[in-house]
């Protein structure tokens, strides 16, 4: 795949990250804890195929071309895997 398709599957990744970060932001307990449980579930379930597929782009990446300049691609990967991180070691 090129860089620029390893890119745009990058975007989609940090789209997700976002929509989970809004719910969590504006997540409110009800009173149904099975249902919240499944939610906050679904989206730990989320972030962990999230971070997993940052990780087969950055394998992606440095199966580049050595000619191919990664330094801003794999420092926006680092900074999404860090923020899906952070998501799933909340309390």
């Amino acid at each position: 795949m090129s860089l620029i398709g390893l890119n745009r599957q990058r975007g989609t990744f940090k789209t997700k990250i976002n929509k989970i970060k809004n719910f969590i932001s504006a997540f409110q307990p009800s009173d149904d804890c099975v249902k919240d449980k499944i939610e906050l579930n679904n989206k730990l379930t989320s972030i962990q195929d999230i971070v997993k597929g940052l990780e087969e782009i950055k394998i992606a990446l440095w199966s580049l071309p050595d000619d191919v300049n990664l330094t801003d691609s794999l420092d926006v990967i680092v900074e999404l895997e860090e923020e899906a991180q952070e998501m799933k070691d909340l309390p």
